[in-house]
This record gives C-alpha cells, structure tokens and sequence, in this order.
C-alpha cells in the first residue's frame, strides 16, 4: 500500500499535478521590451529621431532609452518614456554636426529603482550602459 501510494505522489509531483496552482503564465507575467520604428537597422536620422516601441515591464522597473555612436564605448540618457497601454514613444537626439556619416545604436532598456535614479542624475552625460534583463536595440544612421 505505502508502494502505491509513493509511486502516485511521485507521479503527481512529476506531472506538476500536486501543489500546483500555476495555470500558466498571464499577459502580466511575460515582459519585454521592443522598438517598432524605426522598423529595422540602416534608417537615416536627421538631428533627432523619433523613436517608438512596445514594452510590458514588472512592477517598480523602469523604462530608459540612450543613445551612443556605435564606435564610442559611453552612453547618453535621453529620456524615460512612459508605457501608456503597452506603447512609448521618444525622440532621440542623434549626435552633433561632426558625427553626419556615422552609425549610432539607440537602446530601449529596463532598470531598477537604483539604476533609474543613477540615471537620472547623470543626465547629459557618457556613461557606461547599465545592466538590464530587458532591451532593444536599433542602429540609425545619421545623414543630416
């Protein structure tokens, strides 16, 4: 008897069937970060670049976009768009007048509380990309 009843729980337990409540993961549960526009690599930016994506973050995390030529190791914060139904929206400020010709990777990243102020107050200037879970990237080219 104490057979059978071993051989049901480890089938129960191996099936998830015992103690689970998990009914799979919601909308809410699944989050990430993506920019839509400009669609792919190569768009040709002016001075500034409007930029737009989709995002579903986890409660007390926030959502940063920052801008470097590609050949330059810091970052600069741009801006933290707010979600608003799952959509942000952001423009991007696309070098200076001596960068026409050069390729610049803007990033959609997800940070904590702590990076979120870090952030905040190194405004305006190079920094080193932070860590994040969550990101998106998408590389312009700046012709004007």
């Amino acid at each position: 008897m104490k057979r059978i009843i071993l051989t049901l729980t480890m089938a129960l337990v191996a099936t998830g069937a015992l103690y689970s409540q998990n009914t799979g993961p919601s909308q809410s549960d699944v989050y990430y970060v993506k920019i839509t526009d400009p669609v792919n690599d190569g768009f040709k930016a002016g001075p500034q670049c409007k930029i737009s994506g989709e995002a579903n973050i986890p409660s007390g995390y926030h959502l940063w976009v920052l801008c470097h030529r590609a050949d330059f190791p810091k970052w600069w914060a741009q801006s933290y768009p707010k979600i608003n139904q799952g959509a942000w929206h952001a423009t991007v400020t696309v070098g200076e007048n001596q960068d026409i010709g050069e390729d610049f990777e803007i990033i959609a990243i997800v940070v904590d509380n702590a990076t979120d102020a870090q952030l905040k107050a190194s405004y305006g200037q190079g920094i080193d990309l932070p860590d994040t879970n969550y990101s998106a990237l998408r590389v312009v080219h700046k012709i004007k």
